[in-house]
């Protein structure tokens, strides 16, 4: 996104890139639960 900016102060996006790096994180761990959630009860649908 910012790789200019990175590479001439690294320090000032360091905190929010760690934060949208956390924030991706979550996000995608949430998404990917879910996705399984509704997986395992599809599969629960299928098997009653």
């Amino acid at each position: 996104m910012n790789n200019r900016l990175l590479v001439e102060d690294p320090y000032v996006n360091l905190a929010p890139g760690a934060v949208n790096y956390g924030a991706n994180a979550i996000r995608s761990v949430i998404s990917t639960a879910a996705l399984l959630g509704l997986l395992v009860i599809a599969f629960l649908m299928v098997l009653v």
